[in-house]
């Protein structure tokens, strides 16, 4: 009913607060965005099948099932800067980086789109056909920039991608990698990148994603998510998830 708050009972997780309910069919919550989530069946309102959000400064671009949308007013608008992209489906992972350029690799039609600052009403975006990624065999994870030319990717199943012209092609960058997968990668203000990878510890590099190590957690912790804090009184904290714990790095050493 109206006010009810929802959780994902498998692992916790608050997803909303039902703002309405019309004809049983649509469901709309107040999510930290402020964008409505598609749910348990019902179709989201006004925004259905949320797939990505991405910031940058007072831009937010939201990736649906079958646009792209910005909002640059805290959420309250959002049109459409689709522009020259002609996918009717979107899947996948993306990031922004230190230059507002946009980047945002679309599974379902296996493209990577770029775009330095996408702004409605029709930007032009450079399409890239994914051909490294599905001569590799993988799924991405999730990008993360380490320059603003050269990004790192998590797969599924091949490790760690790298590419030192953004985004345009990719090699392998697993030594020192036990295990294909790995989640999330993020990059400390030190310039140390870290890993989760979806088993016991964690790993890192110091030469921007050359070479590997990898590292115990407390309790002999698993990681399966890591990010850092942005801002606030504990900006560039490291925090790695995994198995319900939560470890924290101040110094971006120890955990």
């Amino acid at each position: 009913k109206v006010g009810d708050e929802l959780y994902n009972g498998s692992a916790s997780q608050y997803i909303g607060k039902v703002l309405s309910i019309a004809s049983n069919t649509s469901l709309t919550l107040e999510f930290p965005a402020q964008v409505a989530l598609t749910l348990s069946g019902f179709l989201a309102d006004p925004y259905q099948s949320t797939a990505h959000l991405l910031s940058f400064g007072s831009n937010v671009y939201l990736f649906k099932s079958n646009n792209i949308l910005i909002s640059q007013d805290g959420g309250t608008t959002w049109p459409s800067i689709k522009g020259n992209i002609t996918a009717n489906g979107f899947w996948g992972f993306g990031g922004v980086n230190t230059n507002g350029a946009v980047y945002y690799y679309n599974g379902s039609y296996n493209e990577i789109y770029s775009l330095i600052n996408p702004t409605p009403p029709n930007p032009t975006w450079t399409i890239t056909p994914a051909t490294s990624f599905s001569n590799i065999g993988t799924n991405v994870l999730g990008f993360s920039f380490i320059s603003t030319s050269s990004l790192l990717v998590a797969t599924n199943s091949a490790g760690v991608l790298k590419s030192t012209d953004t985004g345009a092609t990719y090699s392998l960058s697993t030594t020192g990698i036990t295990g294909a997968s790995v989640d999330q990668i993020a990059v400390a203000n030190t310039g140390k990148i870290f890993a989760a990878k979806s088993g016991s510890g964690y790993i890192s590099s110091v030469d921007g994603g050359t070479i590997w190590t990898t590292s115990t957690l407390p309790n002999s912790g698993y990681s399966s998510k890591v990010l850092k804090v942005a801002n606030g009184t504990y900006a560039g904290n490291i925090l790695l998830y995994g198995q319900g714990y939560i470890f924290r790095a101040p110094d971006a050493v120890n955990f």
